[in-house]
């Protein structure tokens, strides 16, 4: 639908794409979507919204940095998330999903032996996102 829609308006023309999180898509969805030249995506902060949310910000740059790491780095201050979805989440009272993009507390929380042992040697075999990109720390516990 966007590339057909852009096809037919004015190059200098915006897109707006917004989608709701019906089948746990709404990331991917944007992604085809600015793919297809929509020049904006509606995002929220921990996907919370009407329903069941719409593109959750947090998950959208995460998924952007995989595919442009500078770019991404360089337009936006990605330490702020952390501090942005623990102001939110206080203020809805929800608490933040312990596996939720970049944030959660497990998101770079390593235990299994193999595993860990290949993180410490080379974090990029298990990790696509440099933690400290986003102002978070990666941890290795024992288990």
């Amino acid at each position: 639908v966007i590339s057909t829609v852009r096809a037919n308006i004015k190059p200098t023309t915006g897109i707006e794409f917004h989608t709701h999180n019906d089948t746990g898509c709404c990331i991917a969805n944007a992604l085809v979507a600015l793919e297809a030249g929509a020049t904006h995506i509606d995002t929220c902060v921990l996907g919370l919204g009407e329903r069941n949310g719409i593109t959750p910000l947090g998950g959208f740059l995460a998924r952007l940095y995989t595919l442009d790491k500078d770019l991404i780095t360089e337009r936006y201050d990605l330490s702020l998330l952390k501090h942005l979805e623990r102001y939110v989440a206080q203020h809805c009272h929800v608490t933040i999903p312990f596996n939720n993009y970049v944030t959660g507390s497990c998101a770079f929380t390593h235990k299994a032996g193999v595993h860990s042992k290949a993180v410490m040697q080379n974090p990029s075999a298990y990790e696509v996102i440099d933690p400290s990109d986003f102002g978070v720390e990666r941890r290795i516990e024992l288990a």
